[in-house]
């Protein structure tokens, strides 16, 4: 009887699946991961796109980290810093992009990491991944409010109450700043001028902790692969919009730095404005006050719709990882409100968090700076955790997706495990010599602040609860 019972069961759910198929092949394909279908597909192609680079946010990204930059190289950093870092994201965005492909799932890369671990070591790979992932969006969405603040604060300080008046004479300055400067630097500047404010004997040293102002942007690809299922052809369009992301991101970066160095005039003043935005010093010499505000607003409204991107990102990371138990409280929030199709719950502890962290900008200036290399390492170790298990098991050991890239792709699993083995070591350095407690790297105290929470949730709840065996796809 328990043998018929048994053939029954599996009988009606073969039943499901193939009724499923004929009405949603996507829904089926998740059913199949062992997941049900609990957002709406409600995503198109563009959107996913718009989603996904609205949070790398290229013209945000550098604008907000660009003090950085200034120092650390100057106008050689930012023009051909952007051009290295671009092509390490191409090989990150490959990488992610043929997993996606073989296996869309909203957990992203924890999701891989489960599944392409070997079962011994698929639970604690995938638990790593996933907290490594979640902490990152964390990160990246508390660093934008960050910057978002700076922003603002930088546009009251170089304002005045009569400024916020603009008159219709003054609305050709927002058309660009190359246009409107009085003066541009030459083209030997822009390409050639190497800046070093860092304290540094060596340049080399002083350009390689720079790259963290043009890394930044790029750092936070991962989102159109947390979207997976709220999007039809999942497995096609989450690729088309990681490699979007990534090709729009530099074109968009690249020429608003080259417009930027052009319209550099007093670089000491830039360096050391008190508004502690340099865009905004950049836009007040080029055109005026009224028109840095003006541009500067600009920048503010970019990084809003950057900060929206990354409460759905992370809302989405911390609600998939909650469903397979991988964080505490993991019932309250893996729910989703059905009413307006969002894991609202997750969305709105994911804000503690953001506003939590925020308050260590109270007590540090110099926290802004380990959170932003806290973002592009965190997420960097989850993308390598299930690209190193891929390579374990064999490339070709696996089920492909539409997106596969044979021989590149392997070069780019390489290159992504390289880079972040770089960035770990790189970003630790202190920005800034001598040191002090005011420009200190406290990246380090962010490690193990990250390893100690890991382990204890591990050995207190996670390996008891999390569900990290491997599904049959």
């Amino acid at each position: 009887m328990e043998v018929d019972s048994k053939d029954s069961k599996e009988k009606d759910i073969k039943t499901g699946l193939e009724e499923l198929v004929n009405d949603d092949p996507d829904a089926a394909r998740l059913a199949e991961m062992g997941y049900s279908q609990d957002l709406k597909r409600k995503f198109s192609a563009w959107s996913l796109i718009a989603v996904s680079f609205s949070l790398t946010n290229s013209w945000f990204g550098v604008s907000a980290a660009m003090i950085t930059g200034i120092n650390s190289g100057g106008p050689i950093l930012l023009v051909y810093g952007l051009i290295i870092t671009g092509i390490m994201s191409v090989a990150v965005a490959i990488s992610l992009s043929e997993l996606a492909s073989a296996y869309p799932n909203s957990g992203g890369q924890y999701y891989w990491a489960k599944q392409l671990a070997s079962p011994r070591y698929a639970p604690i790979s995938s638990y790593l991944t996933g907290w490594t992932a979640y902490l990152g969006s964390i990160f990246t969405s508390a660093s934008v409010s960050l910057s978002m603040g700076a922003a603002i604060l930088g546009l009251w300080q170089i304002g005045h109450p009569d400024l916020f008046v603009i008159s219709l004479s003054d609305l050709r300055l927002f058309n660009s700043v190359t246009a409107s400067a009085d003066t541009y630097r030459p083209a030997s500047f822009v390409f050639t001028e190497f800046i070093n404010n860092t304290g540094w004997k060596s340049d080399g040293v002083a350009f390689i902790l720079g790259l963290i102002n043009t890394n930044w942007p790029y750092a936070a690809i991962d989102c159109a692969t947390h979207l997976a299922e709220e999007i039809h052809q999942p497995e096609r369009r989450i690729p088309l919009a990681l490699m979007s992301t990534i090709a729009l991101g530099f074109v968009t970066a690249w020429c608003f730095v080259i417009g930027m160095m052009f319209s550099l005039q007093d670089i000491d003043t830039i360096a050391a404005t008190p508004t502690l935005v340099p865009i905004f010093e950049i836009f007040r010499q080029a055109v005026s006050e009224a028109g840095a505000l003006g541009l500067g607003t600009l920048i503010v409204l970019t990084g809003a719709g950057c900060q929206i991107a990354c409460h759905t990102w992370q809302t989405r990371l911390c609600w998939s990882f909650a469903r397979d138990a991988g964080l505490p409280g993991h019932k309250f929030l893996s729910h989703v409100n059905k009413e307006l199709d969002t894991p609202l719950r997750a969305l709105t502890v994911s804000c503690i968090f953001d506003a939590l962290i925020g308050l260590l900008y109270l007590g540090s200036s110099a926290a802004l700076n380990s959170i932003i290399t806290a973002v592009i390492t965190t997420l960097y170790v989850s993308y390598s955790i299930p690209i190193l298990c891929l390579l374990f098991r064999g490339r070709n050991n696996i089920k492909r997706g539409p997106f596969w890239c044979g021989a590149l792709g392997l070069v780019s699993n390489i290159i992504l495990l390289l880079w972040t083995a770089f960035t770990l070591v790189a970003y630790s350095l202190p920005s800034y010599r001598p040191v002090t407690p005011t420009n200190m790297n406290y990246i380090s105290a962010v490690y193990v602040a990250m390893a100690v929470l890991i382990i204890c949730d591990w050995f207190i709840r996670g390996r008891k609860s999390y569900i990290g065996h491997q599904t049959s796809l």
